[in-house]
C-alpha cells in the first residue's frame, strides 16, 4: 500500500511534518517505509520477517521516537501488532500458530467512544509487555492499539 503520511510532535516540540508512507506485507514480514524528504529527517523504515526486527536510523546514529519504541520493543513488530489488520503477519489472523493469551476485558470508553477491548499477551518473548487492542461495538473492527511496558504507546488503526 501507499498512501500519505503526518508526523506530529506534541510533546517537548511542536512540529507538523507531511511525508508519502509505504507498506508491504508477506507473510509475519512487514516493510513499513515513511519518507518526509527533509534533510533533518528523512524518515523511519521498520522491517520485519516475524522473527528478525530492523529499524532504520533516519539520521545516522540517532532513531526518532517511533522507532526508538519500536528497536526496544521489537515485539510490537516480531508480533504482527504494528500495522495492524492492514498486514498479512496481523495476529488475530493466525492465533493457532501464535498462541497468545486472549482476554476480553468488557468495554472502555476512549474519545467518547464505547469500544470493546481485547487483551493480547504475548506468550514468546513477550516480557511484562500489557497489549490492549479496541474494536468498534458497531462491525468489531480494529480502532486502536495501547502497548504498556517499559515504554507505552498508542498504535492507531
Amino acid at each position: 500500500m501507499m498512501g500519505t503520511c503526518k508526523h506530529q510532535i506534541l510533546v517537548g516540540g511542536r512540529a507538523n511534518m507531511d511525508g508519502k508512507a509505504q507498506l508491504v506485507s508477506r507473510g509475519n514480514g512487514v516493510n513499513f517505509l515513511i519518507d518526509f524528504a527533509r534533510a533533518d529527517y528523512n524518515g523511519e523504515q521498520f522491517v520485519t520477517d516475524g522473527k528478525k526486527v530492523t529499524t532504520a536510523f533516519s539520521v545516522p546514529g540517532t532513531r526518532f521516537p517511533l522507532a526508538e519504541f519500536l528497536f526496544a520493543q521489537k515485539a510490537v513488530l516480531r508480533e504482527g501488532l504494528f500495522g495492524g489488520a492492514l498486514t498479512m503477519a496481523w495476529p488475530l489472523l493466525n492465533v493457532e500458530e501464535r498462541k497468545p493469551i486472549l482476554k476480553l476485558k468488557g468495554t472502555k470508553k476512549i474519545d467518547g467512544r464505547e469500544l470493546h477491548q481485547l487483551e493480547y499477551r504475548i506468550r514468546k518473548r513477550g516480557g511484562d509487555a500489557r497489549i490492549r487492542m479496541f474494536f468498534s461495538p458497531e462491525d468489531f473492527s480494529h480502532v486502536l492499539t495501547t502497548y504498556e511496558g517499559q515504554i507505552s504507546a498508542q498504535l492507531g488503526a
